[in-house]
Protein backbone atom coordinates (compact mmCIF):
# COMPACT_ATOMS: atom_id res chain seq x y z
CA UNK A 1 0.00 0.00 0.00
CA UNK A 2 1.32 4.02 -0.36
CA UNK A 3 1.98 5.50 3.08
CA UNK A 4 3.02 9.04 3.16
CA UNK A 5 6.06 8.84 5.90
CA UNK A 6 8.47 10.88 7.58
CA UNK A 7 11.55 10.93 5.63
CA UNK A 8 13.12 13.62 8.39
CA UNK A 9 11.70 15.21 10.57
CA UNK A 10 10.85 18.28 8.07
CA UNK A 11 10.59 16.04 5.57
CA UNK A 12 7.04 12.91 4.00
CA UNK A 13 7.54 10.73 1.46
CA UNK A 14 4.87 8.78 -0.33
CA UNK A 15 6.63 5.11 0.13
CA UNK A 16 5.67 1.55 -0.11
CA UNK A 17 4.32 -0.10 3.00
CA UNK A 18 3.28 -3.46 3.79
CA UNK A 19 -0.93 -3.77 4.64
CA UNK A 20 -0.63 -4.00 8.40
CA UNK A 21 -2.25 -6.42 10.37
CA UNK A 22 -4.31 -6.05 13.88
CA UNK A 23 -4.63 -7.49 17.17
CA UNK A 24 -7.82 -8.41 19.46
CA UNK A 25 -9.37 -4.90 19.86
CA UNK A 26 -7.85 -3.19 16.73
CA UNK A 27 -9.59 -2.57 13.13
CA UNK A 28 -8.03 -2.48 9.98
CA UNK A 29 -9.58 0.27 7.65
CA UNK A 30 -9.87 1.25 4.48
CA UNK A 31 -8.33 5.11 4.84
CA UNK A 32 -10.63 7.89 3.03
CA UNK A 33 -9.42 10.57 4.75
CA UNK A 34 -6.59 11.47 7.04
CA UNK A 35 -5.52 14.76 8.97
CA UNK A 36 -2.32 15.63 10.14
CA UNK A 37 -1.91 18.03 13.29
CA UNK A 38 0.78 19.78 15.26
CA UNK A 39 1.10 16.14 17.69
CA UNK A 40 2.53 14.08 13.88
CA UNK A 41 5.22 16.76 13.91
CA UNK A 42 6.19 15.82 17.85
CA UNK A 43 5.94 12.35 17.62
CA UNK A 44 7.96 12.42 13.96
CA UNK A 45 10.06 9.80 13.61
CA UNK A 46 12.20 8.29 10.08
CA UNK A 47 9.83 5.64 8.46
CA UNK A 48 6.67 6.26 10.76
CA UNK A 49 3.73 6.83 8.99
CA UNK A 50 1.94 9.91 9.76
CA UNK A 51 -1.35 11.01 10.11
CA UNK A 52 -2.60 11.28 13.94
CA UNK A 53 -6.52 11.53 12.86
CA UNK A 54 -8.40 9.22 10.12
CA UNK A 55 -11.78 8.03 8.86
CA UNK A 56 -12.07 4.91 6.94
CA UNK A 57 -14.27 2.05 6.32
CA UNK A 58 -13.52 -1.05 8.49
CA UNK A 59 -11.84 -4.17 6.78
CA UNK A 60 -11.55 -6.65 9.19
CA UNK A 61 -11.73 -6.63 13.09
CA UNK A 62 -15.39 -5.73 12.48
CA UNK A 63 -18.21 -7.82 13.60
CA UNK A 64 -18.76 -10.89 11.13
CA UNK A 65 -19.77 -14.56 11.18
CA UNK A 66 -16.90 -15.83 13.18
CA UNK A 67 -17.31 -12.80 15.94
CA UNK A 68 -20.80 -11.64 16.45
CA UNK A 69 -20.18 -9.52 18.99
CA UNK A 70 -17.95 -6.88 17.57
CA UNK A 71 -18.94 -3.70 18.34
CA UNK A 72 -18.57 -2.73 14.30
CA UNK A 73 -19.43 -4.53 11.40
CA UNK A 74 -17.17 -4.53 8.34
CA UNK A 75 -17.81 -1.81 6.24
CA UNK A 76 -19.14 0.65 8.70
CA UNK A 77 -17.35 3.78 8.64
CA UNK A 78 -15.99 5.07 11.61
CA UNK A 79 -13.37 8.07 12.77
CA UNK A 80 -10.52 7.32 15.31
CA UNK A 81 -7.31 9.41 16.80
CA UNK A 82 -4.45 6.88 15.34
CA UNK A 83 -2.36 5.72 18.75
CA UNK A 84 1.22 6.35 18.52
CA UNK A 85 1.76 2.66 18.83
CA UNK A 86 -0.02 1.89 15.26
CA UNK A 87 2.05 4.28 13.56
CA UNK A 88 -0.19 6.64 11.72
CA UNK A 89 -3.43 7.48 9.08
CA UNK A 90 -1.89 8.80 6.10
CA UNK A 91 -1.83 5.89 4.11
CA UNK A 92 -4.64 3.49 2.44
CA UNK A 93 -4.88 1.11 5.26
CA UNK A 94 -4.40 2.15 9.07
CA UNK A 95 -5.01 0.34 12.32
CA UNK A 96 -7.25 1.83 14.82
CA UNK A 97 -8.32 0.77 18.41
CA UNK A 98 -12.03 -0.17 19.38
CA UNK A 99 -11.67 1.86 22.13
CA UNK A 100 -11.12 5.52 20.35
CA UNK A 101 -13.31 4.42 17.19
CA UNK A 102 -16.73 5.98 16.90
CA UNK A 103 -19.06 5.53 13.44
CA UNK A 104 -20.13 8.66 11.98
CA UNK A 105 -23.04 9.09 9.27
CA UNK A 106 -23.34 9.02 6.01
CA UNK A 107 -23.42 12.14 3.93
CA UNK A 108 -20.49 14.02 5.30
CA UNK A 109 -17.07 13.96 3.31
CA UNK A 110 -14.46 12.29 5.23
CA UNK A 111 -11.94 15.67 4.51
CA UNK A 112 -14.51 17.25 6.58
CA UNK A 113 -14.91 14.62 9.65
CA UNK A 114 -11.26 14.79 10.10
CA UNK A 115 -10.53 18.28 9.61
CA UNK A 116 -13.73 18.95 12.16
CA UNK A 117 -11.96 16.50 14.88
CA UNK A 118 -8.63 17.53 14.39
CA UNK A 119 -9.42 21.37 15.02
CA UNK A 120 -11.96 20.16 17.95
CA UNK A 121 -9.26 18.55 19.86
CA UNK A 122 -6.89 21.23 20.00
CA UNK A 123 -9.91 23.55 21.29
CA UNK A 124 -10.47 20.54 23.66
CA UNK A 125 -7.67 20.77 25.49
CA UNK A 126 -7.57 24.56 24.86
CA UNK A 127 -10.58 24.73 27.06
CA UNK A 128 -10.55 21.66 29.41
CA UNK A 129 -7.05 23.85 30.76
CA UNK A 130 -9.85 26.38 32.14
CA UNK A 131 -12.47 23.88 33.46
CA UNK A 132 -11.57 21.40 35.88
CA UNK A 133 -14.87 19.33 34.91
CA UNK A 134 -15.22 19.56 31.41
CA UNK A 135 -16.41 15.97 30.66
CA UNK A 136 -19.36 14.16 32.13
CA UNK A 137 -19.29 11.67 29.97
CA UNK A 138 -21.80 12.32 27.47
CA UNK A 139 -22.05 16.16 27.24
CA UNK A 140 -19.29 18.71 27.33
CA UNK A 141 -20.73 21.07 30.24
CA UNK A 142 -18.42 24.38 30.53
CA UNK A 143 -19.38 25.08 34.61
CA UNK A 144 -17.26 28.27 35.17
CA UNK A 145 -18.50 31.82 34.32
CA UNK A 146 -15.06 33.01 32.59
CA UNK A 147 -13.80 36.06 30.74
CA UNK A 148 -11.66 34.15 27.42
CA UNK A 149 -9.11 35.89 24.29
CA UNK A 150 -8.71 33.33 22.28
CA UNK A 151 -5.87 34.31 19.74
CA UNK A 152 -6.48 32.43 16.74
CA UNK A 153 -4.13 34.94 14.29
CA UNK A 154 -0.76 33.05 13.51
CA UNK A 155 1.80 35.89 14.15
CA UNK A 156 3.76 35.44 10.19
CA UNK A 157 2.62 37.73 7.38
CA UNK A 158 2.84 34.93 5.07
CA UNK A 159 0.43 32.77 7.63
CA UNK A 160 -1.96 35.02 7.65
CA UNK A 161 -5.48 32.69 8.21
CA UNK A 162 -8.14 32.45 10.56
CA UNK A 163 -7.22 29.22 12.67
CA UNK A 164 -9.87 26.43 12.53
CA UNK A 165 -9.03 25.79 15.97
CA UNK A 166 -9.65 29.12 17.06
CA UNK A 167 -13.02 29.44 15.01
CA UNK A 168 -14.14 25.89 17.10
CA UNK A 169 -13.08 27.31 20.42
CA UNK A 170 -15.06 30.10 19.88
CA UNK A 171 -18.13 27.78 19.13
CA UNK A 172 -17.25 25.67 21.94
CA UNK A 173 -17.26 28.79 24.45
CA UNK A 174 -20.78 29.70 23.34
CA UNK A 175 -21.27 26.60 25.40
CA UNK A 176 -19.90 28.12 28.37
CA UNK A 177 -21.52 30.13 30.57
CA UNK A 178 -18.67 32.88 29.68
CA UNK A 179 -19.36 36.99 30.18
CA UNK A 180 -17.06 37.91 27.91
CA UNK A 181 -15.30 36.86 24.81
CA UNK A 182 -12.42 38.20 23.03
CA UNK A 183 -10.96 37.16 19.58
CA UNK A 184 -7.83 38.26 18.85
CA UNK A 185 -6.63 38.56 14.70
CA UNK A 186 -3.67 40.63 12.75
CA UNK A 187 -5.23 40.76 9.57
CA UNK A 188 -3.56 42.26 6.30
CA UNK A 189 -5.95 44.57 5.24
CA UNK A 190 -9.84 45.81 5.73
CA UNK A 191 -10.78 43.16 3.62
CA UNK A 192 -8.84 40.58 5.04
CA UNK A 193 -10.42 42.41 8.29
CA UNK A 194 -14.54 42.34 7.57
CA UNK A 195 -13.35 38.31 6.36
CA UNK A 196 -12.27 37.51 9.88
CA UNK A 197 -14.98 39.58 11.16
CA UNK A 198 -17.81 37.16 9.60
CA UNK A 199 -16.08 34.13 10.20
CA UNK A 200 -16.43 35.20 14.35
CA UNK A 201 -19.22 36.66 13.84
CA UNK A 202 -20.74 32.76 12.57
CA UNK A 203 -18.53 31.05 14.82
CA UNK A 204 -19.35 32.66 18.30
CA UNK A 205 -23.25 33.57 17.28
CA UNK A 206 -22.00 37.15 17.16
CA UNK A 207 -20.78 37.03 20.63
CA UNK A 208 -17.55 37.23 20.07
CA UNK A 209 -15.92 40.61 20.06
CA UNK A 210 -12.90 40.76 17.61
CA UNK A 211 -9.46 42.57 18.45
CA UNK A 212 -7.82 44.20 15.44
CA UNK A 213 -4.43 44.07 16.33
CA UNK A 214 -3.90 46.64 13.73
CA UNK A 215 -5.37 49.27 15.11
CA UNK A 216 -6.52 48.34 18.64
CA UNK A 217 -3.40 47.67 21.37
CA UNK A 218 -4.82 44.66 23.15
CA UNK A 219 -4.42 45.05 26.55
CA UNK A 220 -5.82 48.47 26.07
CA UNK A 221 -9.11 46.73 24.61
CA UNK A 222 -9.42 44.05 27.30
CA UNK A 223 -9.28 46.04 30.35
CA UNK A 224 -11.19 48.90 29.00
CA UNK A 225 -14.08 46.13 28.35
CA UNK A 226 -13.68 44.09 31.61
CA UNK A 227 -13.40 47.05 33.71
CA UNK A 228 -9.46 46.78 34.60
CA UNK A 229 -10.49 43.16 35.36
CA UNK A 230 -8.86 41.27 32.79
CA UNK A 231 -9.43 37.99 31.29
CA UNK A 232 -9.83 34.80 33.14
CA UNK A 233 -8.34 32.48 29.96
CA UNK A 234 -6.13 33.29 26.95
CA UNK A 235 -5.99 30.46 24.51
CA UNK A 236 -2.94 30.84 22.33
CA UNK A 237 -3.41 29.61 18.83
CA UNK A 238 -0.22 30.96 17.00
CA UNK A 239 1.72 27.87 17.28
CA UNK A 240 5.67 27.35 16.92
CA UNK A 241 6.14 30.11 14.21
CA UNK A 242 9.10 31.98 14.73
CA UNK A 243 7.77 35.15 16.56
CA UNK A 244 8.50 39.06 15.14
CA UNK A 245 11.29 41.23 16.85
CA UNK A 246 8.65 42.39 19.51
CA UNK A 247 7.92 39.00 20.92
CA UNK A 248 8.60 40.53 24.24
CA UNK A 249 6.38 43.44 23.73
CA UNK A 250 3.71 41.15 22.65
CA UNK A 251 4.24 39.35 25.52
CA UNK A 252 3.62 41.78 27.76
CA UNK A 253 0.47 42.41 25.52
CA UNK A 254 -0.67 39.43 26.40
CA UNK A 255 0.14 39.26 30.38
CA UNK A 256 -1.55 42.96 31.26
CA UNK A 257 -4.66 41.45 29.29
CA UNK A 258 -4.96 38.94 31.84
CA UNK A 259 -6.64 38.81 35.10
CA UNK A 260 -5.24 37.78 38.61
CA UNK A 261 -4.96 33.83 38.81
CA UNK A 262 -5.63 33.65 35.38
CA UNK A 263 -4.32 31.10 32.75
CA UNK A 264 -2.40 31.12 29.51
CA UNK A 265 -2.63 28.52 27.12
CA UNK A 266 0.18 28.24 24.67
CA UNK A 267 0.52 26.10 21.83
CA UNK A 268 4.15 26.88 21.22
CA UNK A 269 6.59 23.89 22.52
CA UNK A 270 9.47 26.64 21.87
CA UNK A 271 7.63 29.27 24.98
CA UNK A 272 9.92 31.30 26.97
CA UNK A 273 9.59 34.51 28.98
CA UNK A 274 12.27 36.90 30.10
CA UNK A 275 12.66 37.78 33.95
CA UNK A 276 10.26 40.68 34.04
CA UNK A 277 7.38 39.05 32.08
CA UNK A 278 7.72 35.74 34.94
CA UNK A 279 8.21 38.08 37.75
CA UNK A 280 4.60 40.03 36.23
CA UNK A 281 3.40 36.43 35.76
CA UNK A 282 4.47 35.47 39.46
CA UNK A 283 2.86 38.42 41.29
CA UNK A 284 -0.52 38.09 39.59
CA UNK A 285 -0.53 33.97 40.37
CA UNK A 286 -0.54 33.41 36.51
CA UNK A 287 -0.13 30.06 35.22
CA UNK A 288 1.02 28.78 31.70
CA UNK A 289 -0.60 25.63 30.32
CA UNK A 290 0.53 23.86 27.23
CA UNK A 291 -1.49 23.18 24.35
CA UNK A 292 -0.73 19.30 22.64
CA UNK A 293 -3.36 17.04 20.95
CA UNK A 294 -0.50 14.71 21.71
CA UNK A 295 -1.90 13.28 24.61
CA UNK A 296 -4.77 11.62 23.09
CA UNK A 297 -2.41 9.37 20.95
CA UNK A 298 -1.08 7.84 24.58
CA UNK A 299 -3.72 5.34 24.61
CA UNK A 300 -4.25 6.22 27.98
CA UNK A 301 -7.44 8.31 27.73
CA UNK A 302 -9.56 6.09 24.99
CA UNK A 303 -12.44 5.46 27.65
CA UNK A 304 -13.12 9.56 27.25
CA UNK A 305 -11.68 10.13 23.99
CA UNK A 306 -14.91 7.84 22.30
CA UNK A 307 -17.38 10.44 24.11
CA UNK A 308 -14.92 13.39 23.48
CA UNK A 309 -14.90 12.41 19.42
CA UNK A 310 -18.70 11.20 19.31
CA UNK A 311 -19.32 15.18 20.99
CA UNK A 312 -17.13 17.51 19.20
CA UNK A 313 -17.81 15.73 15.57
CA UNK A 314 -22.13 16.96 16.81
CA UNK A 315 -21.20 19.84 18.09
CA UNK A 316 -19.02 21.60 15.84
CA UNK A 317 -19.60 22.99 12.05
CA UNK A 318 -17.72 22.29 8.85
CA UNK A 319 -17.50 26.33 8.07
CA UNK A 320 -15.52 26.87 11.26
CA UNK A 321 -13.28 23.54 11.24
CA UNK A 322 -12.85 24.14 7.26
CA UNK A 323 -12.61 27.67 6.82
CA UNK A 324 -8.78 27.54 5.99
CA UNK A 325 -8.30 23.51 5.40
CA UNK A 326 -6.69 22.38 2.11
CA UNK A 327 -6.71 18.38 1.07
CA UNK A 328 -3.72 16.50 -0.40
CA UNK A 329 -2.93 13.26 -1.96
CA UNK A 330 -0.73 10.87 -0.77
CA UNK A 331 1.47 11.08 -3.75
CA UNK A 332 1.90 14.90 -3.00
CA UNK A 333 4.62 14.21 -0.16
CA UNK A 334 6.34 17.56 -1.66
CA UNK A 335 3.04 19.38 -0.84
CA UNK A 336 2.22 18.29 2.77
CA UNK A 337 5.67 18.95 3.87
CA UNK A 338 5.36 22.21 2.93
CA UNK A 339 2.42 22.83 4.64
CA UNK A 340 3.28 21.28 7.43
CA UNK A 341 6.40 22.71 8.24
CA UNK A 342 4.46 26.37 7.87
CA UNK A 343 2.05 24.75 10.26
CA UNK A 344 -1.05 25.27 8.39
CA UNK A 345 -3.00 22.41 10.69
CA UNK A 346 -4.81 20.17 10.09
CA UNK A 347 -3.40 19.19 7.03
CA UNK A 348 -5.78 16.77 5.51
CA UNK A 349 -4.54 13.80 3.32
CA UNK A 350 -7.00 11.38 0.98
CA UNK A 351 -5.78 8.37 -0.98
CA UNK A 352 -6.08 9.99 -4.15
CA UNK A 353 -8.36 12.86 -5.06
Amino acid sequence: MNALAWRSERELACVAKPVPSISAGELLLAVHASALTSADVDSAAPGQTSGSIVCGSVVSGGRSDADATAEFEVGERVIAVVPAAAGGGAAEFAVVSVSCAVRVPSGIEASQLVARLAAGLLSFVALHVQNDCLLPWLTIIFETSSVFLVGIHCWLPMLRRLQPAGLVALQLVNRCDSSAVFAAVQPADEADSERCRALIASASNQEARMIDLRVEQLATTVLDETDGIGVDCVIDLNGTEAKPASESTAQREVIDSIGVLGRWAVQSDRFQLDPPASRVLHTKGISISFLSDGAFRAGAHNGKLKHVIWELLNTIDNEAATSSTVSFSLIEAKQVSEAVNSRLFPVVVVPSL
